[in-house]
């Protein structure tokens, strides 16, 4: 359950799918006795809701595929070096700080800078993980 409602998931996926049925949602407060709900209001309502959770997931797909189309075009998943020793993007401190944090969260030793320079792809891996 928890990987529906991340914040990725509400961000990328409920608030998108939120205002494309945001119309129907409307219609259906102004266009029914709410007074007196009886089990039409009900069906609406719970349909409303199923809906909401299918556009979501429908929004998911169509983000998925265009993922793979975009990265079918630039060579594959982008790379990022900001964290590893031989980048200026950050300086030292600042990195050696995110590499703490996220070696603990990890629970995995963060790659050194003579590891990154024995072991690239090891060192990659590392980073990828604190990416995804």
């Amino acid at each position: 359950m928890n990987d529906y409602l991340d914040a990725y998931s509400i961000k990328a996926r409920l608030a998108p799918a939120a205002l494309a049925i945001a119309p129907v949602i409307v219609l259906i407060v102004l266009a029914f006795n709410w007074v007196q709900p009886s089990l039409p209001e009900a069906i609406i309502g719970l349909a409303v809701m199923v809906l909401f959770f299918a556009a979501s997931n429908v929004a998911r797909r169509l983000g998925k595929r265009k993922e793979r189309q975009l990265f079918a075009t630039t060579g594959g998943r982008p790379e990022n070096r900001e964290l590893n020793h031989l980048d200026k993007t950050l300086d030292e401190r600042t990195k050696d700080r995110y590499r703490k944090f996220l070696a603990k969260q990890l629970e995995q030793p963060a790659p050194t800078r003579d590891m990154e320079v024995e072991d690239p792809d090891e060192a990659a891996a590392f980073y990828v993980q604190c990416y995804n």
